[in-house]
């Protein structure tokens, strides 16, 4: 009787043990759910961190290609500019011309040239043309107003594009300015005074020094001998 007895409140204190541990357990349960959830969302938001990111660094490439592309274009627009007003200032000089008997009167021919063929490539021709530059004054200002319709994007330009239609540089080898190493002096030529007046007729050249005009002359002088030299060692020797 007293075995039974124990063996019931053995059973009993199992029993509420077992109802106790299973009320401990429930509330564990419960925390761990959460957590459990913190990190499946630490799972989801990192690749969608990542797309994000990727998206920036698309979205800023493209920007840039962009920017790059813009600014190749505005320099093609720059360039563009300066052509068209280029073409305008010689427009603008030229609209002096008033009618077709001025025009006449004051340009210059194929026939003006006849007996001093352009380029000069010799001292004789290049006397004949001085000749003609002091005798005739008519002359003198029609071809001022024709070589300062040659133009040039800066004074330097102008300048090498006048001395390439005037002279060859087998003619401006012997040449220096002011006359110095055993040359003949490049400034005392009437043909260099109208560089000068050329020059200045253009309206954005009208301000400019004559030191700067002076200097590049000075430089076209001293590279002809060069530039003769290049050319003549581009020719195929005869056998």
């Amino acid at each position: 009787m007293q075995q039974s007895y124990s063996n019931h409140l053995l059973s009993h204190s199992n029993l509420s043990l077992n109802e106790s541990l299973d009320e401990t357990d429930q509330p564990q349960k419960e925390i761990s759910t959460p957590r459990l959830s913190v990190e499946k969302s630490k799972k989801l938001v990192t690749p969608l961190n990542d797309g994000i990111n990727n998206n920036i660094d698309v979205f800023q490439n493209n920007m840039l290609r962009n920017v790059a592309f813009l600014k190749v274009e505005l320099r093609q627009i720059k360039n563009n500019q300066v052509s068209i007003l280029e073409q305008l200032e010689s427009i603008q000089s030229h609209l002096q011309v008033n009618n077709k008997s001025y025009y006449i009167e004051n340009n210059l021919s194929n026939d003006d040239f006849h007996d001093c063929t352009l380029p000069l490539d010799n001292e004789v021709d290049l006397g004949v043309l001085e000749d003609k530059l002091s005798g005739d004054h008519q002359f003198k200002s029609r071809l001022v107003n024709e070589l300062s319709l040659i133009g040039g994007k800066h004074v330097k330009g102008m300048v090498k594009r006048l001395m390439t239609k005037l002279f060859t540089d087998d003619l401006l080898s012997n040449y220096s300015f002011t006359g110095k190493k055993g040359k003949k002096p490049f400034s005392s030529l009437t043909i260099c005074s109208i560089l000068f007046d050329a020059i200045k007729k253009q309206l954005k050249f009208k301000n400019i020094s004559q030191h700067e005009i002076e200097d590049t002359i000075k430089y076209v002088l001293a590279q002809a001998p060069f530039n003769l030299k290049r050319k003549l060692n581009k020719v195929p020797s005869s056998v």
